[in-house]
């Protein structure tokens, strides 16, 4: 395996998960399971399953609420009515942790702002019972399609545009300061999602590409913040495994809230931000790095969650991030 892999991302596992690499990086040879989640918006759980199960899907519950694995099948999940008819959603078990941080609540006017393919998009408003006032962006306009279709198929109460979330404040000022919540699943080197059998997974890797998407992030991030109301709270996740696009992005955001002069934007010198606990009922998880190759970051960045690869979840990172 380590002659397939790109010999620096292999590097990097071992210096992040030290004792623990080995196991994880075998963990880019199988595939995981199917997992998935009923749509409560068009169906009932005990409904879906027994239809599965004539079907000939076996299931088992999941670690996280609402969350489903396939166990054994006679049929592609993907090829049944249900999946078809928007009664389910494919979706890995790891992406449905940062809208379960997020706990969207009815009234709640929440932004979701790199939104395409919709799972998670769809995720907040299945678990607000299409009571919050959930807004999507997708910059692509062949992806926000993507977007859009979900969105409908699902039955979920959820406005769109095809904008790009970079200077969505700037376009709409009305935006600043304005939501209750923010999910920024941000676009990222994707190292969680490597798949030995599939190299066009990880053949685009390179350290150039974890700085590019570091400076997309930091962008992004930031004017998240800017959007987000006093008290509000940002849900910030990717699914990659480098710090750069990671805890470094947060120490970077908490530096230029926190401790920055700058007087670029009025709500710097207004506001300040701090990193939540967040509570996962997990054997798998670890907190973020406070201290990576000798450098000391903030010491609330301890408080973020790495999802640590397994047979069932991928590599995922989440913070939250209250504004106040």
């Amino acid at each position: 395996m380590q002659n397939t892999l790109p010999q620096e991302f292999i590097d990097q596992v071992k210096n992040i998960y030290k004792t623990k690499s080995q196991n994880i990086l075998k963990t880019f040879e199988k595939s995981k399971p199917t997992t998935f989640r009923v749509n409560t918006l068009k169906a009932k759980k005990e409904e879906v399953l027994a239809e599965l199960s004539k079907l000939g899907i076996i299931t088992k519950l999941g670690p996280l609420q609402n969350s489903f694995i396939v166990t054994k099948d006679k049929k592609s999940l993907s090829r049944t009515s249900l999946f078809e008819d928007g009664k389910i959603y494919i979706q890995e078990l790891s992406s449905m942790i940062p809208p379960l941080v997020l706990n969207p609540k009815e009234e709640e006017y929440i932004l979701d702002m790199t939104a395409a393919p919709g799972s998670k998009t769809t995720q907040l408003a299945t678990l607000s019972n299409n009571k919050a006032k959930i807004l999507a962006i997708e910059k692509n306009k062949v992806r926000f399609q993507i977007l859009k279709h979900n969105i409908q198929l699902q039955n979920a109460k959820v406005k769109i545009k095809n904008e790009d979330a970079f200077v969505l404040n700037k376009k709409y000022s009305e935006f600043i300061n304005f939501f209750d919540k923010i999910l920024l699943d941000a676009p990222c080197s994707a190292e969680g999602r490597f798949d030995l059998s599939n190299t066009r997974s990880y053949k685009f890797w390179n350290k150039n590409k974890k700085k590019e998407m570091a400076r997309h992030q930091k962008g992004l991030i930031l004017n998240a913040i800017n959007m987000l109301k006093p008290g509000g709270i940002l849900v910030y996740s990717t699914c990659t495994i480098n710090t750069m696009e990671n805890e470094e992005v947060v120490d970077w955001l908490m530096y230029r809230i926190n401790k920055s002069k700058s007087s670029q934007s009025e709500f710097i010198s207004e506001s300040r931000i701090k990193v939540l606990p967040i509570n996962l009922n997990l054997p798998n998880i670890m907190h973020g790095f406070t201290k990576i190759d000798g450098k000391e970051l903030n010491k609330q960045i301890k408080n973020t969650v790495r999802i640590v690869p397994n047979e069932l979840f991928n590599a995922f990172f989440i913070a939250q991030i209250q504004k106040y």
